[in-house]
């Protein structure tokens, strides 16, 4: 019976970390919001969506019409690590940065500090460890 107990809380505390979050969904390139996603960011919790994946913002640099334009792109991607990154969007370089929070990506620079990172690394660990004991 104790066994199954803590079988079902190591379940639900699984399916809490696969949870959907909600993400902001724009460019400045095109659609509604276009005008709202840049750097000076204006959108608001009721234009968020549901992600079961990552929030993500990408801040690229491309050529237009012989002038250098910057594009914001905000999302949902599939799982990912929290952290910012140099990659490629679209085939353009560009500064990605993913999180795991509700509405993260609207930061310029999304992402945990390190000293949050290690305090959350350890108490995962010590959870686990707890959780361990008792099975």
């Amino acid at each position: 019976m104790e066994r199954t107990f803590i079988l079902l809380i190591l379940a639900l505390s699984l399916s809490v970390c696969q949870a959907q979050i909600r993400c902001y969904v724009c460019t400045t390139s095109t659609g509604p919001y276009s005008d709202k996603c840049g750097d000076n960011f204006l959108l608001t919790s009721v234009d968020s969506f549901t992600c079961s994946g990552t929030c993500q913002k990408t801040r690229a640099l491309r050529s237009e019409g012989g002038r250098r334009v910057v594009e914001i792109t905000r999302g949902c991607v599939t799982y990912q690590a929290e952290g910012c990154r140099k990659g490629d969007h679209l085939g353009v370089s560009a500064d990605i940065c993913t999180c795991n929070d509700h509405l993260c990506n609207n930061a310029q620079r999304p992402g945990l500090t390190s000293k949050q990172s290690i305090f959350l690394y350890g108490l995962v660990i010590t959870l686990c460890h707890t959780v361990i004991k008792f099975l």
